[in-house]
């Protein structure tokens, strides 16, 4: 439908996008049937995506076995970074 978006997830295990959301929020309950279970409205989007963040892909070899969850989550990548045209 037009102004409904399909949320893509970053393609990892732990990733919940679009095909796997099951109820409706809140904040959208009072809309019914007005737009389909598993997409975004519009009116709900803020702002434009410029940039791929994920997999950020990026393990620091100075720190073996101590925060790589921190950096493999939430540290970026700038490499491998790709602008959206």
């Amino acid at each position: 439908r037009d102004d409904e978006y399909f949320m893509l997830g970053d393609n990892s295990p732990a990733s919940k996008d679009s095909r796997l959301w099951d109820e409706v929020g809140a904040h959208l309950r009072d809309r019914g049937e007005r737009f389909q279970l598993g997409t975004v409205p519009g009116d709900q989007l803020v702002g434009r995506a410029f940039f791929v963040y994920w997999p950020s892909g990026l393990r620091p070899d100075w720190l073996p076995g101590r925060g790589e969850y921190f950096f493999e989550y939430f540290v970026p990548n700038v490499g491998r970074m790709r602008w959206i045209r």
